[in-house]
């Protein structure tokens, strides 16, 4: 099974429904943006099943990048940011009504494990 394309028969940039960010994994574990999959940039990113292909540039998934810190495409650079953000980025310090229930969660669980 291949990765989504377009009408175009390009790599798709977006989800549909939704219009989320669809980001790409190479086979060395390696992020690339849509661009960069799609080969601009002066990327040699493909589509490729063979052992013979370079680890680097292979591409084996792609997917929506839901929760966490920004990401960066391993060959422009350019910010891959997650869709609901992160989670952890108020610090360990907030105050906010969601951290503190957040916290009180986590609380919550680890005495239920002892």
């Amino acid at each position: 099974m291949g990765l989504p394309r377009d009408q175009k028969g390009e790599l798709v940039r977006f989800t549909f429904p939704g219009s989320y960010s669809v980001i790409y994994l190479c086979k060395d574990g390696g992020l690339l943006c849509a661009k960069c999959a799609n080969g601009e940039n002066g990327s040699e990113a493909s589509e490729c099943w063979e052992d013979t292909c370079s680890d680097q540039w292979a591409l084996v998934t792609a997917g929506v990048y839901w929760e966490g810190p920004d990401k960066r495409c391993d060959h422009c650079d350019a910010v891959m940011a997650s869709e609901y953000g992160d989670p952890d980025e108020h610090g360990k310090d907030c105050v906010c009504v969601d951290c503190e229930d957040k916290r009180a969660e986590k609380e919550r669980a680890q005495t239920e494990l002892k």
